[in-house]
């Protein structure tokens, strides 16, 4: 049998408004840990209470805070919050990333600088106040969530791209730099997530090899490696392996994404 590693941990989760944050909070406590559930939207975050109270698998506690993590004062009251009603944290998920799809010359600045402060700096400053947190307990972790689109650059994702490939390297050189402070790392890739994008700009690019995250699946995924003590979880496989990379040298690479491009654009442009 399997050791529960999850049980009577501390998870700080973030990105909590979002449909796969949720999912995530759900299961962790459905193994019975506790979670604190961070986000902006305070509907979501309590229609997701609302779910975790009724649910008949009901074993762990979720907690939910309204904050804005990459407004320094809000994250450091959302670290003290977690100590202070739950006790601690052991486990920190790094759920930051902001889908942005389109021409990147039609992108605003006030963009840049949105997804910017949420993605880049929210996780600067979670990182800052929660990595001393949990490494007052024996046994701390962090969880990266990370896009696909951080490995494979994709046009007309070109902003979501460069955040998540700043992100994937913060995460890296985080991993490296506390690889001796007993802090066990788990980085998950996963597919894009349906709920971003419309029906149609979804089925369109379905057609062209996306897949797409389901939530639910990938959270169990996630708790099963973390209980495996696993370093990596790979959920995009079918990015990766059979349409967009493994496949392909750079320069293969390039001639592909040629072919589908303007179908790319297409597919993005009728994301109402």
């Amino acid at each position: 049998m399997k050791a529960n590693l999850i049980r009577n941990k501390t998870f700080l989760i973030t990105g909590g408004d979002t449909e796969f944050g949720a999912a995530l909070a759900l299961e962790v406590a459905a193994q019975k840990g506790e979670v604190l559930l961070v986000g902006e939207d305070k509907g979501l975050l309590n229609k997701t209470i609302d779910a975790h109270n009724n649910s008949k698998k009901k074993a762990g506690k979720i907690v939910a805070m309204q904050a804005n993590i990459a407004n320094s004062l809000e994250c450091e009251k959302v670290v003290s919050g977690i100590k202070k009603t739950l006790g601690k944290v052991d486990v920190i998920v790094f759920n930051n990333s902001t889908m942005v799809s389109g021409k990147f010359e039609d992108h605003k600045i006030d963009l840049f600088d949105k997804i910017i402060n949420h993605d880049i700096k929210g996780s600067l400053c979670l990182a800052k106040y929660g990595i001393p947190a949990i490494k007052e307990n024996k046994k701390p972790a962090i969880i990266t969530i990370s896009s696909f689109l951080g490995s494979v650059s994709m046009p007309y994702f070109t902003l979501h791209s460069t955040i998540a490939h700043a992100l994937d390297g913060f995460y890296d050189s985080l991993r490296r730099e506390y690889s001796s402070d007993r802090i066990r790392f788990l980085n998950v890739r996963l597919p894009l997530d349906k709920s971003d994008f419309s029906d149609d700009c979804a089925a369109k690019l379905g057609k062209l090899g996306f897949s797409f995250r389901d939530a639910a699946a990938a959270a169990k995924m996630i708790c099963e490696a973390f209980n495996e003590e696993r370093t990596a979880l790979i959920l995009d496989k079918k990015e990766k392996g059979l349409v967009f990379s493994n496949k392909f040298s750079p320069l293969g690479m390039d001639n592909r994404l040629k072919k589908i491009k303007n179908k790319i654009l297409n597919a993005v442009q009728s994301n109402g």
